[in-house]
């Protein structure tokens, strides 16, 4: 196949010499089916490099221009405008699921969970959320809500008994506190007595 295509691109070239005038590299892949690289490769030497003497054409123009040449390639294949086909996607996403949008302590869905469903890529999903103004995405517990208490503790380094919360147990649980101690002297002498041992 790249045999054939290589054979069709130099042909196209030898019977219009102006062809880098009318065409970019691009939109000869697109009619060939292979990339610009591969049209670049191709032609070589037989490329121009100044891309500001190109006329603009339009793909049915250059489906027109092929076939003129003895090239047929078929139809040309309609532009994509995959933003708005994601906008599309995600509108009707959001209006049969209208509680995806809630911060997730309210019962919404993670951008990575509706960014699977619907198969688009992450920037492109971020900048519909924004252009769209739905809420933006916190992590956490919202900003409003105090801390619940889950039981009374005992503190390992001075004894003292304090109320033990889920933001202690999270941060117990992510690592970021090693020791049930109540209050950050505690924990310091508490981390410094285990780096002893």
């Amino acid at each position: 196949m790249a045999g054939t295509v290589k054979t069709q691109l130099l042909a196209f070239v030898e019977q219009m010499p102006d062809w880098q005038l009318r065409y970019t590299l691009a939109q000869l892949g697109e009619q060939f089916g292979v990339s610009r690289q591969r049209v670049h490769q191709i032609l070589g030497s037989k490329r121009r490099g100044e891309h500001d003497q190109r006329q603009r054409v339009t793909s049915v123009q250059l489906t027109g221009l092929l076939a003129s040449a003895g090239l047929d390639l078929g139809p040309p294949q309609p532009a994509v405008d995959a933003l708005a086909q994601a906008r599309e996607r995600l509108t009707a996403f959001i209006a049969a699921n209208p509680t995806a949008v809630l911060q997730l302590w309210e019962g919404g869905m993670t951008l990575k969970a509706i960014q699977q469903q619907l198969g688009i890529s992450k920037p492109m999903l971020e900048r519909l959320w924004e252009e769209l103004r739905f809420p933006p995405r916190r992590r956490g517990p919202p900003p409003w809500r105090k801390p619940r208490v889950l039981g009374p503790a005992t503190c390992v380094e001075c004894g003292r008994c304090f109320d033990w919360t889920d933001k202690y147990e999270r941060a117990l649980a992510n690592g970021r506190r090693r020791f049930v101690t109540c209050s950050v002297g505690c924990g310091i002498r508490q981390a410094a007595k285990h780096r002893e041992r």
